[in-house]
């Protein structure tokens, strides 16, 4: 049995903390899903998110302290990022050993300032193929104990960016292959 919160970092507090380390039983552990996408201060700022790296990483030493078990949210392909900005994030991923990693996909949704940047050419999204090279990346830079719990989200499509991606089977497929060529892990 567990109990498994998803929230941002700038949402924790001690007391919040502690409220949820008080659920813990020697049958039941907690997890808490804590969103980062990007260890990039400048990514964050430029896609409002809210919370700093800073934020984060307080929040996530507050959880560790606690003894509750952490699970790490990134988006790839977010825009303005390299490989060089996903290297800094995935560095930080090594230094803070979550037990848990969420990858995903940058979706876009319609409606949105991000969408609109999208439909005036002044960002892209992803191709599915992009998305791959991303997660071969990360995947050969995570520690081997973390454990990788989402490789993709689901994209619809129609309206939104990207138009059409791969379903989650054909992502596993492609990466498995991949991996396989390259001899990786």
């Amino acid at each position: 049995c567990e109990l498994a919160v998803s929230t941002r970092p700038d949402c924790l507090s001690g007391e919040v903390v502690d409220l949820l380390a008080s659920y813990r039983r020697p049958d039941r552990d907690i997890w808490v899903e804590l969103g980062l996408q990007s260890a990039s201060p400048a990514t964050l700022a430029r896609i409002n998110r809210g919370h700093t790296r800073d934020d984060f990483i307080s929040g996530y030493y507050l959880l560790k302290k606690a003894g509750i078990k952490v699970v790490v949210h990134l988006i790839l392909g977010l825009p303005g990022e390299g490989m060089r900005e996903l290297e800094d994030t995935l560095g930080l991923l090594k230094e803070l050993a979550p037990e848990g990693i969420k990858l995903h996909n940058l979706h876009i949704p319609k409606n949105t300032p991000m969408f609109e940047e999208f439909l005036r050419g002044e960002i892209t999204a992803p191709s599915s193929r992009r998305h791959l090279e991303l997660l071969l990346f990360a995947l050969e830079r995570i520690p081997p104990e973390t454990v990788v719990l989402r490789l993709t989200c689901d994209t619809p499509g129609g309206p939104g960016a990207p138009r059409y991606f791969w379903n989650k089977s054909r992502i596993f497929s492609e990466l498995k292959e991949e991996m396989t060529a390259r001899k990786t892990y």
